[in-house]
């Protein structure tokens, strides 16, 4: 069997995303590393197989760049759709009104200078484009976030650099602002309601926010504002709201509802579906010990969507992806395709009155992602999925790794009771080069509050095809297993987390996956912190690690408090504490300042414009470890910002990890 290259890895990291569906179109963003660009492709919706075209021509990419992560970055209608551009972050329309046949260039629709724009929705009824705005350009020392529309009917007009002729400029109206932030703006069906989030400092929006509603009049003017739901004294995720046909505003809610999840003995509570009854009044439509949402890292999410058959949902429990139909009537709830078995999970979810269909973007462990969908108003078909589409990522291993769901018990100083501890093993495909020493890497996501699930990845086929198993952690903090799971970093970030990687480390040596000294460690961001706090615990050598690499890890969190963007201005001082009052936890927690206690070799890699951990923090803690003649390499990338986009930098990163692995291991083997 040949293994994959690391180019081959690197250049099949193809993602679709943000799947939207409007008169008879279907569309969704195409990421291509190759490129590194989102192309808008759409296809017509009736059509079996789809045939999608790209309708964002070379020059152009829809990404938005509101709260640094962006999303909702574009929004379709009837005959067009509208997107934001990632280099100028101004608005552009794309007119479809007669077929992709006829597509014409991208039309400069809008430009604020200072602006970003995200979470697009497109109100048919007063034919305007909804957006969350982050304005950028005053003197404050944050930007300001506010909830506005654009619309198409025009007062004056503006003639633009480059374009010969003017263009109509949209009218700009204020819908909301006095919050620090906002997010997921949802339309009634006949255009008299809108719904919205917003939460202020400290909270983030996995940890507590707040739904407003407003009655719109004909002209689209808010009226009788209220705030639908608040958590008051306790703290509740509401996110992703939306109306039923019927009028009915349903929205994802946390709060406390004393479900068990399989094996567990304490009440928990997790991202459910409610409906809003009064000011302050939600009721549960459906009670199921899963999370019908994840962490809004980013704008634009959707994990359930309304259809003339119901409403279709997807939902994480315990790591394992499903996707259900549920009767708003009965709140009879009927899983979808129970059978599939490699579903990793669904996002984007939509609904097509043309087609009259639902449908979603499916990762899976076997294959690529595929655009799936379902006709409920049929009796059968229920248990498998129409494929439309499947994401071309080139030649697919011949062996694919089956990822391994594995359930973990913990006892820590910090939490002495028993807790389970969650993550996915894929066995290595290939043997090691010495096959009496198996090898494993333990992958640590960031956010901290993301999650790992187990959907295909060329990168992780990469490690196991040279003979390595991987384990993906969902530590503590994660989501995907209930709020109480996802707030357990609270205080505790640098500690918990390492001590879950630990007992991730005395599982995988009991199981056989590795020797001792022949356990690595790597992660992104967040993740990179906890392998850098990792490598400097002196308990890590013993724990049978060898050593790590740092993807943009953070190094020093009081640095990073002083530099990181606004959305997370103030995470640290729920993950550490105050930044005055606790700063002594700050030091004790920055691996820049446990010198005494790195003995581990690290790799380093780091974006030159990454503005969420600044490059000098990383270059600081190498430049120290070379002092002290620890073993450690630093490549930087000077185009690349938090997260690498670009496929010759994600194959640099592959190459030069596995070449600085392959040397501890063949130390390690003397």
């Amino acid at each position: 069997m040949t293994a994959i290259s690391a180019q081959q890895a690197a250049a099949q990291g193809k993602q679709w995303a943000e799947l939207r569906s409007a008169g008879g179109w279907l569309g969704w963003l195409e990421f291509d590393p190759v490129t590194a660009v989102n192309r808008v492709l759409v296809a017509t919706a009736t059509t079996q197989p789809l045939d999608p075209s790209v309708v964002t021509p070379t020059g152009f990419s829809a990404r938005s760049r509101a709260h640094e992560y962006g999303g909702g970055s574009w929004c379709l209608f009837a005959n067009g759709l509208i997107f934001v551009n990632e280099a100028d972050q101004a608005l552009y329309r794309v007119d479809l009104s007669n077929g992709l046949a006829a597509v014409s260039a991208p039309e400069r629709l809008f430009h604020r200078q200072g602006c970003r724009y995200g979470d697009l929705v497109w109100d048919a009824i007063h034919q305007r484009v909804l957006a969350v705005e982050e304005d950028h350009s005053g003197p404050a020392p944050e930007p300001v976030n506010r909830l506005v529309a654009l619309s198409l009917t025009t007062q004056q007009t503006q003639q633009i650099p480059l374009l010969s002729q003017p263009l109509a400029v949209p009218q700009r109206q204020l819908l909301a602002e006095g919050w620090d932030f906002y997010s997921s703006p949802a339309l009634a069906e006949d255009g008299c309601a809108l719904a919205w989030l917003c939460w202020n400092h400290p909270h983030q929006p996995w940890r507590s926010t707040t739904l407003q509603l407003a009655e719109l009049d004909a002209a689209g003017q808010l009226q009788s504002l209220v705030t639908a739901a608040t958590p008051g004294q306790t703290e509740v995720s509401l996110c992703q709201p939306g109306f039923l046909a019927n009028g009915e505003l349903w929205v994802v809610s946390d709060q406390s509802a004393g479900m068990l999840s399989p094996g567990q003995q304490e009440a928990d509570s997790y991202w459910n579906l409610y409906r809003y009854l009064s000011e302050s009044s939600l009721e549960p439509v459906f009670q199921l010990a899963a999370e019908f949402a994840t962490a809004q890292w980013q704008l634009g999410l959707r994990h359930w969507v309304a259809g003339a058959a119901g409403v279709v949902a997807s939902f994480f429990q315990q790591g394992q992806a499903g996707i259900g139909w549920l009767n708003p009537q009965s709140g009879m709830f009927e899983r979808l395709s129970p059978n599939d078995s490699a579903a990793a999970r669904y996002h984007g979810l939509c609904w097509n009155a043309q087609s009259g269909r639902y449908y979603a973007l499916q990762e899976r462990w076997d294959s690529a992602s595929q655009l799936v969908s379902w006709d409920l108003s049929l009796q059968s078909g229920r248990d498998s999925a129409l494929c439309h589409a499947r994401l071309d990522v080139g030649v697919m291993p011949a062996v694919i790794t089956r990822p391994q769901p594995c359930v973990m018990t913990c006892m820590t100083a910090f939490e002495p009771a028993e807790q389970a501890l969650f993550g996915w093993y894929y066995p290595p495909t290939a043997e090691y080069s010495d096959a009496h020493q198996p090898a494993l890497i333990i992958q640590l996501h960031g956010g901290p509050t993301s999650m790992a699930d187990s959907s295909f990845d060329p990168q992780k086929q990469f490690w196991c095809d040279r003979g390595f198993g991987l384990l993906t952690l969902n530590y503590r903090g994660s989501s995907g297993f209930g709020r109480r799971y996802r707030q357990r970093l609270a205080g505790q970030w640098g500690l918990l987390d390492v001590e879950d990687v630990l007992v991730a480390c005395q599982y995988a040596l009991a199981q056989g996956w590795a020797l001792p000294g022949r356990i690595l460690v790597r992660g992104n961001s967040a993740g990179g912190y906890t392998v850098l706090r990792v490598l400097s615990d002196s308990r890590a050598a013993a724990a049978g690690i060898g050593g790590g690499a740092s993807l943009y890890g953070i190094s020093d969190l009081a640095l990073l408090n002083e530099h990181t963007h606004k959305f997370e201005s103030h995470y640290l001082s729920w993950l550490i504490g105050d930044p005055e009052t606790a700063a002594e936890y700050y030091r004790q927690r920055s691996p820049i300042f446990q010198l005494d206690d790195f003995q581990l070799p690290v790799i380093f890699f780091q974006g030159r414009r990454d503005r969420v951990v600044p490059p000098q923090q990383t270059r600081q803690l190498f430049d120290a470890l070379q002092g002290r003649a620890v073993t450690t390499e630093y490549v930087l990338f000077d185009e690349e910002g938090h997260g690498f986009r670009q496929a010759q930098n994600r194959t640099v990163v592959l190459q030069r990890e596995f070449a600085f692995y392959d040397q501890l291991l063949a130390a390690a083997s003397v």
